[in-house]
């Protein structure tokens, strides 16, 4: 006699869950291969190749040190070319995984729209891509600063703490814009205008020492402000970023990380069809 009791139960999951890992975990080859992909993509029929990681911080760091000197910017005994590099070296991290992350959905339309994965994958995917320029970058930093003489410190130990904070930011806002970018298309085209907004918007050429007035306040608010510092003074020595601004960025850093993946679930089984 066949039992009475249905052998699986599928229920909708609820709207506002956290994402589930467990469920990104089961899916972990095409997450690695979709890693190996972004990185494959990246420099293919491109003349220099890799070299591109190199120069793209290099040269603004070049132009920015060119204008810090004239401007006099208050780096203490820094080098300006190391100050501009290091800080460059930061926000380029930040500035790959969220460009890259937020038109991710978009930019995969057939696989989105035809195959069954968790869609957390395709964010996820354009970190490692990130976290290997940014690798290249420090070992460029590093040869800079041999070169200028910049001596390391017992501070180097934060350089990996400042790093994953704003890694952190990025995937938060990037999980979150890669949501919204399926349904409002104007996304994709603000988004390179509010990462150039906030990049003059925060210290990366401008030491957060000379923030005065009301400009105080708006970089308090601003989550980059406190790992720029870190990670400057992690590798050039600088001072630490005062206790207020560092737990303000570690704040929006958990707020927008919880935002983002609760955004990216609410809205997580409407991309196929509206993609």
């Amino acid at each position: 006699m066949l039992s009475q009791q249905p052998l699986v139960t599928i229920e909708p999951s609820n709207r506002f869950h956290a994402a589930d890992l467990l469920e990104v975990w089961h899916y972990r080859d095409l997450l690695v291969e979709l890693m190996k992909r972004d990185i494959r993509l990246r420099y293919r029929q491109t003349a220099l190749g890799v070299i591109w990681v190199v120069l793209q911080p290099l040269l603004g760091a070049i132009i920015f040190s060119v204008v810090g000197k004239a401007a006099r910017l208050p780096v203490g005994d820094v080098p300006m070319l190391a100050y501009s590099f290091a800080s460059l070296l930061a926000w380029n991290l930040f500035q790959a995984i969220l460009t890259k992350s937020g038109n991710c959905l978009v930019g995969n339309t057939q696989l989105v729209s035809k195959i069954f994965f968790p869609r957390l994958i395709l964010p996820l995917s354009v970190v490692p891509g990130a976290l290997l320029d940014a690798l290249i970058a420090t070992v460029v930093f590093a040869v800079i600063a041999v070169i200028l003489g910049v001596k390391a410190t017992a501070m180097l130990v934060l350089f990996p703490v400042g790093m994953l904070g704003i890694m952190l930011l990025a995937i938060g806002a990037g999980i979150l814009v890669s949501a919204l970018t399926v349904p409002y298309r104007d996304v994709q085209h603000i988004l390179p205008v509010m990462v150039q907004l906030l990049f003059w918007g925060s210290p990366v050429i401008v030491p957060a020492s000379l923030y005065t007035g009301k400009l105080v306040w708006f970089m308090l608010l601003n989550p980059m402000s406190g790992y720029l510092e870190l990670v400057r003074a992690a590798l050039l020595g600088t001072p630490l970023p005062s206790g207020n601004l560092l737990a303000i960025s570690v704040g929006t850093t958990i707020v927008m990380l919880i935002t983002g993946i609760t955004v990216f679930r609410s809205m997580e089984r409407t991309f196929a069809d509206i993609i």
